[in-house]
């Protein structure tokens, strides 16, 4: 039963987030980044509070009762949603027919800055807590958590604030502060006892700040490359995301088993500075 309901929830997740880009955009017409980083503070904040709180509350009451109050809030939010979101009918065929059956440069493009960031950000973010406990600790992984958590909750402020005027730019910088993240966590792990710390937390927040600020500006950056057909665009970058995550999670697995933690570093560097390029050389000159 539980396998049936973690696959039920993996469905519906991707049609979920194909989903919610658009309708946040077509909702808000002319501020597209500006709606979509509203929305992105949600899930944000499931990150930051949710988890810990889900956790807690298995904690106290037992995982069974805590997955009915799950299934309640689920049924609270359609009840939320039916009377406020507006009907947002099919676009017009001839609009969506003209991406239909070929895929532009510039989303192709973004297709790969996206899976080299993405690929990068979870080699090391799935296995964050170990590296966490390797560099600082047992006692202050749980810290180090909530600190990334409330680290991306900034960045995802900073970002729907400024993703309709520099999407862009915002994306490199993204990229770039990943980079920086791990040749700083890589200091981490080359130190011994305060300093380690110190470096190891420094790169969390650098790091969270970032991964905060990466779904607004992805979800806004291929809604504009992809405009005349905007429900495909964010399919294909939810698709483009998911193969990412897996990705990095198999590719950190590696160096982990290979008793390596510091090597999932070394990857998001590598894969932040490819991403940083490709964004850089090939999608800019194309989306200006």
């Amino acid at each position: 039963m539980l396998a049936v309901g973690r696959i039920t929830a993996a469905l519906t997740h991707g049609v979920f987030w194909a989903l919610v880009g658009p309708m946040a955009a077509r909702m808000s017409p002319g501020n597209t980044g500006k709606a979509v980083g509203i929305v992105s503070v949600g899930s944000t904040m499931a990150l930051v509070v949710g988890s810990p709180l889900a956790t807690w509350l298995g904690g106290l009451i037992g995982w069974r009762p805590t997955t009915w109050v799950l299934g309640v809030l689920t049924i609270a939010a359609v009840a939320v949603l039916l009377p406020t979101v507006p009907s947002l009918p099919p676009l017009p065929k001839n609009d969506a027919a003209q991406t239909k059956h070929h895929m532009p440069w510039d989303l192709i493009s973004l297709v790969l800055f996206l899976m080299l960031a993405v690929t990068g950000v979870f080699s090391a973010y799935t296995y964050l807590g170990l590296i966490l406990s390797e560099t600082a600790g047992a006692g202050l992984v749980s810290i180090g958590l909530f600190v990334f958590g409330a680290l991306g909750l900034l960045g995802v402020t900073v970002a729907t604030r400024t993703v309709d005027r520099r999407m862009l730019r915002g994306s490199v910088h993204t990229t770039t502060l990943f980079l920086l993240a791990a040749i700083v966590g890589q200091l981490a792990f080359g130190s011994d006892g305060v300093m380690s710390v110190v470096l190891i937390f420094i790169a969390i927040i650098v790091f969270g700040g970032a991964y905060g600020a990466l779904p607004t500006l992805g979800t806004t950056i291929f809604l504009h490359a992809g405009r005349k057909n905007p429900d495909a665009a964010s399919s294909l970058y939810v698709v483009t995301y998911q193969v990412g995550i897996a990705s990095g999670a198999a590719l950190g697995a590696m160096a982990v088993d290979a008793s390596w933690t510091a090597g999932t570093l070394w990857i998001m560097a590598a894969l932040a500075l490819a991403s940083t390029l490709v964004l850089a050389l090939w999608s800019r000159p194309l989306l200006r």
